[in-house]
C-alpha cells in the first residue's frame, strides 16, 4: 500500500507527488485536470439540456404535458445552474484564483443552494403529480390543468423563498 502523508490542510503528498503549488491552492496539473473535467461535464449539460427544450418546443402536443411544463421547468432551472454556479467555478480553476468578484463570491454559495433546492421541488412535485393522476385520477382530469401548473409554480417559488430566508 502506498504511503501517505498529510503535511497541511491543504498539501498532501502521496508517494513524492505534490498537488499543492507554494501559495496553498492545488498545483497547477491537478487545477487543469479539474477544470477539463469540469469542462466536459459543463458541455454535456448545456449540449443535453438544450436538446431536451429544443424538442419539447416545438412539438406543441408535448408542451401541453403537465410533467413536461415541470421538465422544461427543470432545463431552465439546470442551465442557470450550469452558467451562474458551474461556469464561474470553471474559470476560477482555470485562472487558479477567484476572477468574479466579491458580489459572485457571496452570491455563489447562494444560487448553489437555490438551484439545487429549485431541483428538488421540481423532482417532489413531479412526484405529487404522478400521486394525483394515479391515484386521484377523477379528480385531477376535472381540473383545470392551467390552473395547476400555475398554482404548483407559483407555491414551489414562494416556499422556496420561504425555506431561503429560514
Amino acid at each position: 500500500m502506498s504511503k501517505v502523508e498529510k503535511t497541511t490542510s491543504w498539501e498532501v503528498e502521496y508517494e513524492g507527488a505534490n498537488f499543492t503549488d507554494v501559495e496553498g491552492g492545488p498545483s497547477t496539473w491537478a487545477a487543469g485536470i479539474g477544470s477539463a473535467v469540469m469542462l466536459a461535464f459543463f458541455v454535456q449539460g448545456v449540449v443535453g439540456t438544450s436538446w431536451i427544450l429544443v424538442a419539447l418546443s416545438r412539438v406543441a402536443e408535448l408542451r401541453r404535458s403537465v410533467v413536461n411544463v415541470f421538465v422544461i421547468s427543470l432545463c431552465i432551472n439546470d442551465l442557470c445552474t450550469l452558467f451562474f454556479v458551474v461556469l464561474v467555478i470553471i474559470d476560477s480553476y482555470v485562472w487558479r484564483r477567484w476572477r468574479a468578484g466579491d458580489v459572485m463570491c457571496r452570491l455563489n454559495p447562494e444560487l448553489t443552494v437555490a438551484f439545487t433546492g429549485c431541483t428538488l421541488w421540481h423532482t417532489a412535485l413531479i412526484a405529487i403529480h404522478r400521486y394525483l393522476v394515479v391515484v386521484h385520477g377523477n379528480a385531477y382530469h376535472r381540473i383545470s390543468k392551467r390552473a395547476y401548473i400555475d398554482d404548483l409554480i407559483v407555491s414551489r417559488c414562494f416556499l422556496l423563498l420561504l425555506v431561503q430566508r429560514c
